[in-house]
């Protein structure tokens, strides 16, 4: 059927109202597709952003601390709930009467130049043969740990330190450690 179009004299031509209705349906049609393409959109993000945050929370639990053949296990290990933002202190151990002695001989034992540290990492450190990553671990030394520090590299990033067992080995200094309380070397100065 052909399109009606009319003209007369003085006025504007205009289509006829199944044209008017068919151009309704085209835009009612568009503005359909739009908006279902809009929320898909929509939808896709708020899952991305789920997942994201799913997988952050899940990348946010530290592991647990590895245990070394050096070292024994003295206590369970504390169990930390996933929503849990303070770690809840661990039970008392009974531990075997340590000797003042051997402690009063080590603080004697200090050469000039050294000086006691505080492991401040919670984490704890690892002890490694030399100054750097590279270098083969040694172990581990736990956190509020006392050692000896007994030199440093030129950089002074790593620490050359003696354990309270005699090991010897390099720790990665900077905010790992502080000075001990209990420091000689600061009190002869």
């Amino acid at each position: 059927m052909p399109l009606a179009v009319t003209f007369t004299a003085g006025t504007t031509p205009f289509l006829s109202l199944k044209v008017n209705r068919m151009i309704a349906k085209f835009f009612l049609s568009l503005s359909k597709v739009v908006v279902g393409v809009s929320l898909a959109m929509i939808v896709l993000s708020l899952a991305g952003v789920a997942t994201a945050r799913y997988f952050m929370a899940k990348l946010a639990v530290l592991p647990e601390k590895p245990l070394y053949a050096s070292e024994t296990q003295t206590a369970e290990p504390i169990e930390v709930e996933e929503n849990s933002a303070v770690p809840t202190e661990p039970e008392a151990v009974a531990t075997p009467p340590v000797d003042s002695a051997p402690e009063a001989a080590s603080e004697a034992a200090l050469e000039p130049g050294q000086y006691k540290v505080l492991v401040v990492q919670p984490i704890g450190l690892v002890l490694r043969e030399g100054p750097g990553q590279d270098y083969i671990q040694l172990g581990g030394v736990e956190y509020d740990d006392t050692l000896i520090v007994i030199g440093q590299n030129e950089s002074q990033t790593w620490l050359n330190v003696r354990l309270s067992n005699g090991q010897e080995g390099w720790v990665k200094g900077g905010g790992n450690v502080q000075a001990a309380e209990n420091n000689p070397a600061e009190t002869e100065e």
